[in-house]
């Protein structure tokens, strides 16, 4: 069943989206104009990148026009093709996260080893301090302790193996819905183009081995859109409605795992404003709602009352206003200096007013033009770098050394050419996401709205990374929805692509092979 179409004033909600698109657009050719020819923050050369980014390109073209001759194939054979793929993909993750597998440290490690003793002992251990400052990471330590407790009960021995099987099971699951928004919004070709993408996202691979909130988050986000695409199908009021409550389900645990998740929530309730759909869907909305915020305030409470100590939590915790600090120093990145400006404070009410005051400052040191340009070089390190930190994380003491970290890891005889075939995706991706808005910008493609959510979205967690600390990990769980945004662009781009190697072929074609006029 197709997607339903625009209610209201279908006028306005066209000129509207085609604004939204010009905006979009040019926010982020801006963006990208940067990262590619000027690229303050990261090495990459440009040169290099291009070629990457066309031999991506040529390879994709390849494949979608093969894709396309066999679509009939694709879509009568779909479940076993699907299925061979899929087990393929987790044979290969499940490998790479075994030889990449680290001795995790940092934040990493405090998830991981609070998790381990929530499962052994009941309690955080010594990691207590650490969730008392953090505790927005605790959603992704209660699953895995959960996880964890599960598997001693089955007498599982090595549970960081277990923890690297679930974070597989988590990335390829997230394949699998990306693959299904992809037949959702076109068809089952463009959910096979959508798979391409997030099985040759290289550092996607890599990360297997690192179960933390980045990929453990990842596969709510596709859930939510993928869920709310199959809501905006249904008919039946029963239905509607018990998809309602997943969606308000899967959006709050993602959202504990790493808030960023409920952007895509926000992101749901905008296109259905835009649809005129949000009273026929008022049942299900209110239903996921109540959902969302009764699973985050009963594990709130869970946290208060068993893994915290809610007053010694007030005198620790960092206050959200210190990562908005923080992002508005240098170039928006962590730094240890402003942690010492925090805790030089002894309440979190100090804190928080601290923060504000200095936020404040800052903001009057950079003027209008100051803080633009700020901006932008902030934003160049969210989004200028296709390897998403994850050879930083890996890094952390390898279990097994071997001869892939010389292609995953930085100073290792390889890592060159796969920090340029990493870069050359990551760009195509945006490339084709800002082909796509140009595209729907200029021309009245009454389609264009469908995918709407996606790409409010994507803006969504353009807008929280310019108020945020900085760091181009916090991207990788939006990656279904960049994949997603590229994938349905790539038949206007394959059209416009045709087009122009026709014109080229005609204009190279000798004189005397040419029609007479």
């Amino acid at each position: 069943m197709p997607l339903p179409t625009l209610r209201g004033s279908s006028a306005v909600i066209q000129h509207f989206h085609r604004f939204f698109c010009f905006c979009f657009a040019l926010l982020f050719s801006w963006l990208f104009l940067g990262v590619l020819f000027e690229n303050r923050l990261y090495s990459f050369n440009t040169l290099a990148t291009i070629v990457s980014i066309l031999g991506w390109l040529i390879v994709t073209t390849y494949l979608y026009r093969w894709l396309s001759q066999r679509e009939a194939l694709l879509a009568r054979r779909e479940k076993p093709i699907l299925i061979i793929c899929l087990l393929l993909l987790l044979i290969g993750q499940l490998t790479l996260g075994y030889w990449l597998a680290v001795e995790t440290s940092w934040d990493t490690e405090a998830v991981y080893r609070g998790a381990l003793n929530l499962a052994l002992q009941g309690n955080l251990g010594n990691y207590r301090d650490y969730f008392h400052i953090f505790p927005h990471n605790l959603g992704a330590t209660s699953l895995l302790g959960l996880l964890f407790s599960i598997g001693k009960a089955l007498g599982v021995e090595d549970l960081y193996w277990l923890g690297t099987i679930y974070n597989v099971v988590s990335l390829t699951l997230g394949s699998l819905l990306v693959y299904g928004i992809g037949r959702e919004l076109k068809d089952v070709k463009h959910g096979w183009l959508a798979l391409w993408f997030m099985t040759t996202c290289l550092p996607l691979q890599f990360y297997t081995p690192v179960f933390y909130t980045d990929t453990l988050s990842l596969p709510f986000v596709a859930g939510v859109y993928y869920g709310y695409l199959r809501l905006l199908k249904q008919q039946i009021f029963y239905r509607r409605l018990v998809l309602g409550v997943c969606i308000g389900v899967l959006c709050a645990l993602g959202a504990l795992i790493k808030f960023s998740v409920a952007i895509v929530g926000v992101a749901v309730l905008a296109d259905l404003l835009i649809r005129g759909q949000l009273w026929r869907q008022r049942s299900s909305v209110v239903a996921a709602l109540v959902i969302f915020f009764v699973l985050l305030n009963s594990f709130t409470h869970y946290r208060d009352t068993h893994l915290l100590d809610e007053r010694y939590s007030d005198l620790k915790r960092v206050p959200y206003t210190h990562w908005v600090m923080m992002g508005l120093k240098d170039n928006g990145a962590y730094n240890s200096g402003d942690y010492g400006y925090t805790y030089s404070y002894p309440t979190y009410e100090q804190r928080v007013a601290a923060s504000l005051t200095l936020i404040e400052k800052r903001l009057a040191d950079y003027g209008f033009w100051g803080y633009l340009a700020f901006l932008d070089r902030k934003q160049q390190l969210n989004f200028g770098s296709g390897i998403y930190g994850v050879h930083e994380m890996i890094d952390d003491n390898p279990l097994r050394r071997n001869g892939l970290h010389e292609f995953a890891l930085d100073g290792g005889r390889y890592f060159d050419y796969y920090k340029i075939l990493a870069q050359g995706h990551h760009i195509l991706l945006f490339l084709l996401i800002i082909a796509g808005l140009w595209y729907d910008a200029l021309t009245r493609n009454k389609q264009a709205a469908r995918i709407f959510a996606a790409r409010t979205g994507v803006l969504g967690i353009y807008l929280f990374l310019l108020l945020w600390e900085a760091n181009s990990r916090y991207i990788v769980n939006f990656i279904p929805l960049f994949v997603i945004c590229a994938v349905y662009s790539f038949a206007d781009v394959y059209r416009v692509l045709a087009a122009l190697r026709r014109s080229l072929l005609d204009a190279l074609r000798p004189l005397d092979e040419q029609e007479p006029a």
